[in-house]
């Protein structure tokens, strides 16, 4: 959960909430709550939750012993829980709330490994899929791993010989005496390695899908169409190398990129010794680039476009995009990062979310393909480039973004003479003081999810479509709903803490929002406080509410496992988390008398001071 809050923090009883609550002018009905405890009443040590939010594994202590519980199935009885490489148990006591069991990145699968007695027992949703004695030659090598979908399921191992093995599905490969490199398929249908023999020659052989074929190069890679990618070498010449078919030779092929879908593959060759390298694009030669350094390669979605960073000899940069060669410029960055973090954070209740997780990361061609936009630095200017197109010069860029779909651009900067500018496409606005905006900086430009509108901060102000809203905030929580419709966040208004959406105040006396998200139809908005519920009899220290009214308590699992909400297709949340220290499966089914047509309807109008 994200701790950052977006209100101030106050720190009243649970009793007041409701009953403040409960005063509102908005009368709404309860959702509905299902509770499916996971964990037993007592010796619950820890658990791992997948990525979804919707299963869930306990480690609990049973006698002498311990079981492994799969949403609320128990297990064969293990000696201990092994974590890592050199089997670290986890025993006596939470591992900071967090257990070494591995889910598929959709949930349907489970994974870890026990002791028992004097071997690791590799255990496969709830059944035993492999083991081996625990020794110094007999080892787990390669983490447990699911290729994506759960499509195939690994680990290497290490016999009492001392070699290594690659176990597939319950199959292991030839047996190698150092250990081997897995490359999997962006599907997870594929998977190649290479191995070596113990022998004078040190012979080479590679496996793909199980099969152990001839040797077929190194420095694996799957292309977003699982042709597979390596390079050979032999008299003093390197062999591109795809699908095991020799394809390109030459003295030297590095850097190589490879768009996502396979389309294109772009190559800096050096012909022979002593020649000046030639920049290639699927086996041709961009003009102009003999013996220039290629910085970087971005590629468009559609992998139909391409763009270079270049630099001279004399370190001046310049893009040649799809084999047009742009302006040079004293610096071009080669990786932009938006100005979003906290956004992210609030909008995905994770405090570890990235914002390249999220946002598309400059210089990049737009979601559609239709254009490449980067920023150019020269003298003490910088410049926001779009298909070639040089806006105004800026002192200082605070933010550029690109939308997640379809072609929006969107920079805040601050120009020579201090003013602050929001650009979106191709208007400029120069931003004037708000009434009480507090610090004027502008930051957190986002886009709605359909691009119908945008919105970022101006101090404590969220401006929409450059309008200033009501209400003063404290950090980046605000949210679009899925169909572009509202625009919902915490604020006070005269010093006192609400929820507002579309200038209209849904909720009263809401303090300490982490969280808030809408239902995949846009119908349903959820938030989640931080409140001190202790009054209620219970230890939990959030609640969840359901257009406007509380529906569940609960605390996070601990070690920074993060609670993962689910929508399934009827419209019904599920997530998992503790309540009153237990373990338990919510589902959450929003009432048919409520929404946010409702919310909307009884509420008044947001007015500041």
């Amino acid at each position: 959960m994200v701790h950052g809050s977006a209100t101030r923090r106050f720190n009243s009883a649970a009793v007041s909430f409701f009953c403040l609550l409960a005063a509102s002018a908005v009368a709404l009905a309860d959702a509905k709550v299902e509770e499916q405890p996971l964990s037993p009443d007592e010796g619950g040590l820890g658990c791992a939750i997948s990525s979804h939010g919707a299963h869930a594994a306990v480690l609990a202590v049973k006698g002498s012993r311990f079981v492994v519980l799969i949403d609320g199935v128990e297990g064969p009885r293990i000696e201990e829980l092994l974590s890592s490489i050199q089997g670290a148990p986890v025993s006596g006591g939470y591992w900071i709330g967090q257990v070494p069991i591995l889910f598929s990145d959709g949930g349907e699968h489970c994974a870890y490994v026990a002791k028992s007695g004097d071997d690791y027992i590799i255990m496969l949703d709830g059944k035993e899929a492999g083991r081996g004695p625990i020794s110094t030659g007999g080892q787990i090598t390669l983490p447990l791993t699911f290729s994506r979908g759960g499509r195939h399921f690994f680990y290497m191992n290490q016999d009492d010989a001392g070699k290594y093995h690659i176990v597939a599905d319950g199959q292991p490969g030839p047996a190698c005496y150092i250990p081997m490199q897995l490359v999997i398929s962006p599907d997870g249908e594929h998977y190649a390695y290479v191995g070596y023999e113990h022998d004078r020659a040190q012979t080479k052989w590679g496996v793909v899908d199980g099969r152990q074929v001839n040797f077929f190069g190194e420095e694996l890679q799957f292309t977003g169409r699982n042709v597979l990618v390596s390079k050979m070498s032999g008299d003093g010449a390197n062999i591109l190398v795809l699908n095991g078919k020799p394809e390109i030779k030459a003295y030297q092929l590095s850097p190589m990129w490879i768009s996502p879908d396979g389309r294109q593959i772009a190559i800096v060759v050096t012909p022979r010794s002593g020649d000046p390298s030639e920049f290639t694009v699927n086996g041709k030669v961009v003009p102009d680039t003999q013996g220039l350094r290629v910085d970087s390669l971005y590629f468009s979605a559609d992998g139909k476009r391409y763009a270079a960073l270049c630099e001279t000899r004399t370190g001046s940069k310049f893009m040649i995009v799809d084999g047009k060669r742009g302006e040079e410029y004293q610096d071009i960055p080669n990786s932009l990062i938006p100005d979003t973090q906290a956004h992210w954070r609030f909008t995905t209740a994770n405090d570890q979310v990235t914002v390249a997780s999220m946002q598309p990361v400059t210089p990049a061609f737009t979601a559609d393909s239709s254009k490449f936009v980067y920023l150019a630095k020269q003298g003490a200017r910088s410049f926001l480039v779009v298909d070639g197109q040089e806006s105004n010069g800026f002192g200082n860029v605070i933010s550029l973004m690109l939308s997640s779909t379809g072609s929006r651009v969107g920079m805040l900067a601050v120009a020579p003479d201090g003013k602050q500018h929001v650009l979106v496409d191709d208007k400029d606005q120069t931003l004037t003081s708000f009434q009480a905006a507090g610090a004027q900086r502008i930051s957190c430009l986002t886009f709605s999810p359909g691009l119908a509108h945008y919105a970022y901060l101006y101090g404590q102000r969220i401006c929409l479509d450059g309008v200033a809203q009501p209400g003063v905030i404290n950090g980046a929580s605000y949210v679009f709903s899925p169909d572009d419709q509202h625009l919902a966040y915490p604020a006070e208004l005269a010093d006192r803490g609400c929820f507002i959406m579309d200038g209209k105040v849904v909720a009263e006396d809401v303090y300490s929002v982490n969280y808030a998200f809408f239902s995949p139809d846009s119908r349903h908005l959820y938030w989640v406080s931080s409140w001190n519920l202790r009054a209620q009899g219970t230890k939990d220290a959030h609640m969840l509410c359901v257009d406007g009214k509380p529906a569940a308590h609960y605390s996070e699992a601990g070690g920074g496992l993060p609670v993962n909400f689910e929508f399934s297709a009827d419209g019904v949340l599920t997530f998992v988390a503790l309540k009153d220290g237990k373990l338990v499966r919510f589902r959450v089914t929003p009432s048919a008398d409520a929404n946010v047509g409702t919310m909307l309807a009884a509420a008044p109008v947001a007015k500041d001071k």
